[in-house]
């Protein structure tokens, strides 16, 4: 029963309003300047969006990580995890995320065409730190799933 009612309030506060308005961000230009290990920051609209936009007091709820498409990622092994969780083309742009409910998860970019982004990029990261974190959050895929973000969000909430 706790299951159950976990799973519809987790479907009630990250549902996606239906009607979305093309962000303010130019979507193209984010997608000829993403390089990998750039972060986005993503200005969502679900209910739990906002009540982390209203207690952070910022317009960004959630932040990605973006891996690259999987065809220019030349460890086999890194490969073979992402197409456990994304079977879309490899020429698809991916980013790392964590999403409430379902854990860590890899997300196409253009998922985000209509929000309204910030893009940030890490000063002074070379290619092998880059090459680093990118294993660091490929081997995440999958993990942290079940009730823990659900209550880490009531916590936050009622700290404010």
């Amino acid at each position: 029963m706790f299951k159950r009612l976990n799973l519809g309030i987790l479907d009630w506060l990250t549902r996606i309003p239906e009607t979305k308005d093309h962000g303010l961000s130019d979507f193209e230009r984010v997608r000829q300047e993403i390089q990998p290990c750039d972060v986005l920051l993503v200005a969502g609209t679900s209910k739990a969006d906002r009540v982390i936009q209203a207690v952070s007091q910022c317009a960004w709820s959630h932040a990605a990580m973006f891996i690259g498409r999987p065809i220019d990622i030349v460890d086999n092994d890194l490969r073979t995890i992402i197409s456990h969780f994304f079977t879309g083309p490899p020429e698809t742009p991916l980013l790392i995320e964590s999403r409430l409910g379902e854990g860590i998860v890899v997300t196409p970019l253009d998922q985000y065409e209509h929000d309204h982004l910030r893009l940030c990029r890490p000063k002074s990261l070379h290619d092998k730190d880059k090459a680093q974190v990118i294993l660091f959050a490929i081997n995440r895929l999958g993990s942290y799933r079940g009730e823990g973000y659900l209550l880490d969000l009531v916590r936050f909430f009622f700290a404010w």
